[in-house]
């Protein structure tokens, strides 16, 4: 992978990761978006996640990167239908 991409994709991946660590701790549940924000509790798990992807990606571990934001996919989805949100 060309080192410039990589690089970006870090960041894109740290600039997406760290703010959910952010909003975790100072946000409120008492948010709106386009609608109430019913994820509050997960973003310390979507935060660790990216971060950990980005953590993987500096090592140049791009499968173990892949997997962790296909996770939070997954992660996301399983708990859209779990909470019936």
């Amino acid at each position: 992978m060309n080192k410039h991409i990589r690089y970006g994709l870090i960041a894109l991946l740290l600039f997406i990761g760290l703010p959910f660590f952010y909003n975790g701790y100072y946000g409120s549940n008492n948010e709106t978006q386009f609608a109430p924000v019913f994820w509050h509790d997960t973003r310390y798990i979507h935060g660790s996640l990216y971060t950990l992807s980005a953590l993987y990606l500096i090592a140049g571990n791009l499968i173990n990167s892949s997997i962790l934001i296909m996770t939070d996919l997954l992660f996301s989805i399983l708990y859209r239908i779990m909470t019936d949100q």
